[in-house]
């Protein structure tokens, strides 16, 4: 969970969409291949958004878009917890 924020301000971005995706393995027979998954969710009207149901065992990445708009991809390494905030940027800055 957490808030979408316009680039290095502390102001939010409402109505964006927030994806995380992962590398899944897949069992082919005798061999493992490898799917990308992802899972997304928009955020309100205050910036806050939640994810329920994405791995906490392996690494995330998390992007918040709106419209035309991309944010910096976030690597989330395997967080093992079941509760953990994310503020996601959009536009330039950290």
């Amino acid at each position: 969970y957490g808030y979408v924020r316009e680039g290095s301000s502390a102001a939010v971005v409402p109505n964006a969409t927030v994806t995380a995706s992962w590398r899944a393995p897949i069992a082919r027979g005798p061999t493992v291949g490898v799917r990308v998954e992802s899972f997304e969710v928009e955020s309100d009207a205050t910036g806050y958004y939640h994810l329920c149901g994405v791995p906490s065992e392996i690494p995330l990445t998390v992007r918040a878009t709106r419209e035309t708009r991309r944010g910096t991809e976030h690597k989330v390494e395997p967080i093992m917890s079941p509760i953990t905030r994310l503020d996601v940027r959009l536009g330039g800055g950290p």
